[in-house]
């Protein structure tokens, strides 16, 4: 679509910087970001101050998550965890507390997912080996366990059961579609913070994002048309046109439900950054305080995420279902101690860089 994007004076500083470099390829433009995500931290302020901490201060580093998960942690008579501070999300296999906590804080350690060239995982590095070693010894710590955590999630997985949700769980990472559902229990006091970062030397701030990329088929006849229809989709009037649907539908859910009140519907993410200001003026003043403040950072967190997009440096690569489906592997084996972190992410690497030496081969792409 280079073509198509020259002419049209389409300019990258349009967009989120992360994924407008996951749509493209050795100089070439293969495709419009759409709609995209982000992974904040959510913490309960009346459980915060039922336990002497500050409601209103979130942590900021993996030591203040260990502080303040020992603070919250409660036990019955019989010794079994009633309500937890905090749980490591690693996404696969374990709903319930979060979205991909895993990916956010692994990021953070200023390590790099794939070499400059695309070419070499470099998953087993000793940044990442030390991230992986910190949430094992969490889990241990703090959880009871992986089984224990898994089986606590386990119970209270979706819709009104969420741990979250019933109180049952302090703080969670996960996406900024959830604070819609937070949005709308009137005595459930929530703050919105950027995720904890480890404390390690070159340690940044960084979370984690997803989303859509809207492409042209080589083979359609209708490339002029297709490329008119993802412009404006990738845009803000496609923008505005999607956030009036996706109100109905939660409209119309809510009313199936039998639910009381209104719905609260925080604006959708998209990659275009006028998207998002346009979103913004429309529906911003409607929100409640709090919401608003939530709001702004999970839309500033875009400034400074990652993409599971791009192939080179900050992207999964070119193998990304295989990265993604390994990596959680390596996540599992070592929390629940089938492997040392160190042994699972090396042997994932030597995986993912068979996998990609494989994948390269097939690149037509000059």
């Amino acid at each position: 679509m280079s073509q198509f994007v020259k002419r049209d004076q389409i300019k990258s500083s349009d967009w989120f910087a992360p994924q407008w470099r996951g749509a493209s390829f050795r100089g070439k433009q293969f495709g419009l970001p759409g709609i995209t995500d982000t992974r904040v931290l959510y913490w309960n302020k009346k459980l915060f101050k039922d336990v002497g901490l500050n409601p209103e201060k979130s942590p900021n580093t993996g030591k203040d998550l260990e502080e303040y998960t020992a603070k919250l942690l409660k036990k019955d008579a019989a010794g079994n965890i009633i309500q937890y501070g905090f749980i490591p999300t690693i996404e696969i296999g374990m709903p319930g507390a979060g979205n991909a906590f895993m990916w956010c804080w692994i990021t953070s350690t200023g390590a790099k997912w794939v070499d400059s060239t695309g070419k070499k995982y470099l998953v087993d590095d000793p940044r990442f080996v030390e991230a992986l070693d910190w949430v094992v010894r969490f889990y241990d710590t703090y959880c009871g366990g992986a089984e224990r955590a898994s089986a606590f999630l386990q119970a209270g997985a979706g819709g009104i059961l969420d741990p979250f949700l019933t109180q049952k769980l302090a703080m969670k990472v996960d996406g900024d579609w959830s604070y819609s559902s937070i949005a709308t229990i009137p005595d459930l006091d929530v703050g919105a913070a950027p995720v904890p970062i480890p404390n390690m030397q070159g340690a940044i701030r960084r979370t984690f994002s997803c989303g859509s990329m809207y492409a042209i088929s080589k083979n359609t006849k209708h490339a002029e048309e297709a490329w008119t229809f993802i412009k404006w989709l990738a845009g803000p009037e496609g923008a505005k046109s999607y956030a009036v649907h996706a109100l109905e539908r939660m409209q119309k859910d809510w009313k199936r439900q039998q639910l009381p009140g209104e719905p609260i519907y925080i604006p959708n993410l998209f990659n275009n950054r006028q998207a998002v200001s346009e979103l913004e003026k429309i529906y911003l003043p409607t929100l409640p305080e709090k919401a608003k403040q939530a709001y702004k950072v999970i839309t500033t967190s875009l400034n400074y995420t990652l993409s599971c997009a791009g192939l080179t440096g900050t992207g999964w690569g070119l193998t990304g279902l295989a990265f993604y489906n390994e990596m959680g592997n390596a996540f599992q084996e070592a929390i629940y101690h089938k492997k040392t972190p160190k042994q699972a992410l090396e042997d994932a690497a030597a995986k993912l860089n068979k996998a990609l030496s494989e994948a390269w081969v097939q690149v037509k792409v000059k």
